[in-house]
């Protein structure tokens, strides 16, 4: 027997290197999944291994362009049906898409269609999800004494996150992306909202923040709070303010404030009339139809998700919910702590005259204007955010 010639050893290896391992697509059947579902993590390292295979030559995942652009955040950037369709037929999105057309007059080269099947073009995307959610890895999970479910993530300093009505804690992915590399962060389902219990009878939402903190051994931080969380942020740091060192303060929304005739646009007319009917399925599509909850095309789906998830809240008498003491637009003084008022120039007029109202009032706090964002910045602007949270806790 002829011995092989080097050339063809380095050959022999190289195709043994290359020959594919036992992929695991049993996660490939079904639905695209929501943006919020946990990865699969078996169908990923499938998606790994192919990703190196297909792609890794003219693609980088965080570490700038190469041949083609840098695929890093490629899963916010884009729809999954956009990211599917333009794995599996590149060169029929080249000739209908305006994106796929955009980036090859960028770059310069086309797209080349690997043929790949359906399975193995799903475990490219959950590759990409698992990229895009690295930081999320290690969460824990559990839920306080009274019913409170919350997430935490990361270490650093600490960061409360405090979610919006009709919303719960998936609303914070974005930002907690962001800052999980560097902050210790919790996020958390408000009463009768997410995974948390069901009010029964009086509660405090401040109180149920304080109870997370403990929950979590968080003995202060800083809290980010979204339109109504706002303002259970700033409730929370005047009956408690040994436990929260700065605020961000998002879309506010605060007790006692009041919008102006003019300042409620006529588009909320028929979600007053499905509240009027107490029907949850009707209220739900009226809400989802306000500009409140308008994030985009990537987006609208999982805010959809997440809205009708929490219709249940309407059955609760907001009665049982105990006011804030002292009223929080009465006392912004005393919240002498370093705040960020970040607020969308989209957004509502009432919201962005309380913005204004609130960064003048308070004493230590700096308005912060995002050029054309809307109500829901953490989904739409997460860098917005995770700036405001960095400009207070770097500066600790």
């Amino acid at each position: 027997m002829r011995p092989l010639r080097p050339f063809a050893v380095l050959l022999a290896a190289g195709l043994a290197a290359c020959s594919a391992p036992d992929l695991d697509f049993s996660g490939a059947d079904g639905p695209l999944p929501d943006r919020f579902a946990p990865v699969d993590e078996g169908l990923a390292e499938s998606g790994a291994w192919l990703f190196r295979r297909n792609c890794a030559a003219c693609h980088h995942l965080g570490e700038g362009d190469r041949i083609g652009p840098d695929l890093a955040g490629v899963t916010e950037r884009r729809s999954y049906q956009w990211i599917e369709a333009m794995i599996r037929r590149p060169d029929s999105m080249l000739a209908v898409d305006s994106i796929a057309q955009a980036l090859l007059a960028q770059y310069q080269v086309p797209m080349a269609n690997r043929r790949l099947g359906e399975a193995r073009v799903r475990a490219l995307l959950e590759f990409l999800r698992r990229a895009d959610r690295g930081v999320l890895a290690g969460a824990v999970s559990d839920t306080t004494a009274s019913g409170i479910a919350w997430t935490r993530v990361g270490e650093g300093p600490a960061v409360v996150l405090v979610h919006g009505t009709n919303l719960d804690r998936r609303a914070w992915v974005r930002v907690t992306g962001l800052l999980a590399g560097s902050h210790t962060v919790v996020s958390y389902d408000l009463r009768t909202h997410g995974a948390s219990a069901d009010a029964r009878g009086r509660w405090s939402d401040a109180g149920d923040l304080i109870e997370v903190m403990d929950a979590a051994r968080l003995t202060e931080g800083t809290v980010v709070g979204l339109s109504a969380g706002a303002g259970i942020a700033l409730e929370a740091t005047l009956a408690h303010p040994e436990r929260v060192s700065g605020l961000v303060l998002a879309s506010p929304s605060v007790r006692g404030f009041v919008p102006d005739e003019g300042e409620v646009p006529d588009v909320f007319g028929p979600l007053m009339t499905a509240f009027g009917t107490g029907d949850s399925g009707a209220i739900a599509d009226a809400l989802v139809a306000t500009p409140t909850f308008s994030v985009g095309p990537t987006w609208s789906a999982s805010v959809e998700r997440i809205v009708r998830d929490n219709v249940r809240l309407f059955g609760v008498d907001p009665a049982w919910a105990a006011p804030p003491d002292p009223a929080p637009l009465d006392a912004l003084q005393a919240v002498a702590i370093p705040t960020r008022v970040v607020v969308g120039a989209a957004d509502f007029p009432a919201v962005r005259r309380l913005a204004r109202e609130l960064a003048a009032g308070l004493p230590d706090a700096r308005l912060v204007e995002v050029l054309d964002g809307p109500h829901l910045l953490p989904l739409t602007h997460p860098q917005a955010l995770a700036d405001a949270v960095h400009s207070l806790t770097t500066a600790r």
